[in-house]
């Protein structure tokens, strides 16, 4: 419980997005005890990738040697969080070559959705022969990761709102200039009827003072 309030804490005092994105993945990795954690996501119309990589020490994971595709190809397809657990065969879940090869240990996966929208799926793997994933934890894991999913939708939102003021406060700007620039151009007045030459004589009085 002090691990969850602790990454709740810590994710929404996180100054920028990505700082944001990358205490979230710490933060899950140390509530799970795992020794990876990856958050896939998935922007319009490309592939499914990882955004975010973080080993078990809170550092960026440079090397995604080992780590399965297909388990959070499966998860963001069909939207169930899923976890093997220490098996060579994991065909009754989902075929994932990775987990075989590499012998992971175990692996839990959960997506990241709000309402009917996904974003991505948090994924976290371990050798480690000491811990094992449960059914209880993919329940915590999926506590954790429904909350999370709220705070980067409203991250999102709010650096939408962000960026359309400023697109507003730019076009505003260009607005300004081209208005000013007609003004600066306009230096005669055009005609010489009676009623404009009288409006001339107003300008010509009234133009020394401080009126």
């Amino acid at each position: 419980v002090q691990l969850l309030i602790h990454t709740i804490v810590s994710a929404a005092s996180a100054d920028d997005y990505n700082r944001f994105l990358e205490t979230v993945v710490d933060n899950v990795v140390e509530i799970t005890d795992a020794e990876r954690g990856i958050l896939f996501m998935k922007k319009e119309g490309k592939d499914l990738h990882p955004a975010i990589a973080r080993n078990g020490d809170g550092e960026p994971l440079r090397n995604l040697e080992g780590i399965s595709r297909s388990i959070p190809l499966h998860v963001y397809d069909t939207r169930k969080a899923i976890f093997v657990l220490d098996s060579e065969d994991t065909g009754s879940v989902v075929e994932s070559q990775s987990v075989s090869i590499y012998h992971l240990r175990t692996v839990m996966c959960v997506p990241l959705q709000v309402g009917e929208k996904i974003l991505g799926v948090l994924y976290v793997d371990s050798h480690a022969k000491t811990r094992e994933f449960s059914e209880t934890d993919l329940t915590i894991f999926e506590g954790v990761a429904n909350y999370l999913s709220l705070m980067i939708e409203n991250m999102n939102a709010a650096d939408v709102e962000r960026r359309q003021e400023k697109d507003r406060r730019k076009s505003l700007e260009q607005e300004n200039a081209v208005l000013r620039s007609a003004l600066e151009k306009r230096r005669h007045l055009i005609g010489n009827c009676p009623a404009m030459n009288r409006v001339y004589d107003h300008i010509r009085k009234v133009a020394p003072t401080d009126a």
